[in-house]
């Protein structure tokens, strides 16, 4: 089991690998009606970030997303 630095880290981490599975959902595997809702209850969660929140969960959501990337997976193999 990894350790993270934070909880605000382990927890940024988190959203984006369900941001991740929800954004390459196929209509079989999760309503897209739902899949729009997550989507947007999460881009209105980050609009009420402060600066400081956002500072502090960026760089770990940006490099999370690459690492989820497949071209990031296959350079990396």
């Amino acid at each position: 089991m990894p350790v993270y630095p934070s909880l605000t880290h382990a927890l940024a981490q988190a959203l984006v690998d369900v941001l991740w599975f929800v954004e390459g959902c196929e209509d079989e595997q999760m309503d897209p009606d739902d899949a729009v809702k997550v989507l947007e209850g999460v881009a209105h969660l980050v609009t009420q970030l402060t600066s400081e929140q956002v500072d502090a969960t960026s760089s770990t959501c940006s490099i999370r997303w690459l690492q989820r990337s497949p071209i990031h997976r296959a350079a990396s193999s």
